[in-house]
């Protein structure tokens, strides 16, 4: 295969701590010719494989990648933690309401739907909920759980 490069294994020599000249096997990403000094590691168990280090790169990469995964995890953590919050937010201290429903989204298998109704003090709200499977979908009303977090800011759902 063209572009392609295939690890070799090289044979080694080296002297063990007691002195004894030792004949090994080890990977070999690089070019390495006759009579080249490698670095590597042994394993006291196994002293006829010798463990050559990666390139400083795929160490970074390496480590790179698993901060990734591990900042990413931490992120959809702290969503959950949040959306859990607020979803007992809801169900403490939401009000109940019936709302007319203004238009529909399909977006795949989530429907979203906007909706106007009248918060406890009169006052006409917008806002936008998932609808749930059973809701009808001729339906021009339904009933909601909400509350108002600020001026432009209200969570609810189809109840």
């Amino acid at each position: 295969m063209v572009g392609r490069k295939y690890r070799k294994w090289v044979t080694v020599t080296y002297k063990n701590e007691d002195g004894k000249q030792i004949t090994a096997q080890a990977i070999n990403t690089v070019d390495v010719f006759e009579n080249d000094t490698i670095t590597g590691k042994v394993l006291p168990e196994n002293p006829e494989e010798v463990f050559m280090e990666p390139p400083i790169w795929v160490s970074i990469v390496a480590y790179g990648l698993a901060g990734l995964c591990f900042f990413g995890g931490l992120l959809v953590l702290i969503m959950m933690v949040h959306a859990r919050k607020t979803d007992k937010q809801i169900a403490s201290q939401g009000k109940i309401t019936d709302a007319v429903i203004i238009r529909r989204e399909f977006m795949g298998d989530v429907t979203l739907v906007d909706i106007e109704f009248r918060d406890e003090n009169g006052i006409l709200r917008f806002a936008s909920c998932r609808a749930p499977i059973y809701l009808n979908s001729t339906a021009t009303t339904c009933t909601i759980r909400y509350l108002v977090k600020s001026e432009k800011k209200i969570l609810c759902e189809i109840v």
